[in-house]
């Protein structure tokens, strides 16, 4: 019964989110952003809620979530090492592409969001071309970032 409750309540409450936003709006009824803020950051407390429930019927389950908390906690030091990695090279990637006119949250925003997607493979051709050091410094951060990758086999 409890298993059954958590999953209707979120759907619902996913149901009833996605319904208000795509009725018209009168008098500022809508969801506030910080409530589907908070649906959304409970939502994977729920969901591992309902795995915790379904571990204690599963042997099976069990053994594969505890292998998985396992991991997660052998795994601690190097994603240290992978997040320095991307880090000092969303950093440099800043510094030598900086232009007065952006915004500068925005900015250094932008830095690690291409040192994330250049580490899943996204390979820019155009944005090389801006400074000869930017070319250099993607070589090495490609061979870094592959080895460090690679040690995780």
């Amino acid at each position: 019964v409890p298993l059954l409750m958590v999953l209707f309540c979120s759907t619902a409450v996913d149901m009833v989110l996605r319904h208000r936003e795509h009725v018209e709006v009168e008098d500022d009824n809508h969801i506030p952003f910080f409530l589907r803020i908070a649906i959304a950051m409970t939502t994977p407390f729920l969901w591992l809620r309902i795995m915790g429930f379904v571990k204690v019927r599963n042997k099976q389950l069990a053994t594969f979530i505890l292998c998985a908390v396992e991991i997660m906690k052998d795994i601690k030091w190097f994603l240290l090492v992978l997040f320095a990695a991307m880090a000092s090279f969303a950093q440099m990637w800043v510094s030598f592409t900086y232009e007065p006119n952006q915004l500068e949250n925005q900015y250094y925003m932008e830095g690690y969001l291409k040192a994330y997607t250049m580490m899943l493979g996204d390979l820019d051709s155009d944005s090389l071309k801006t400074h000869p050091l930017i070319a250099v410094l993607f070589v090495i951060y490609t061979f870094g970032v592959t080895v460090v990758l690679l040690n995780i086999l």
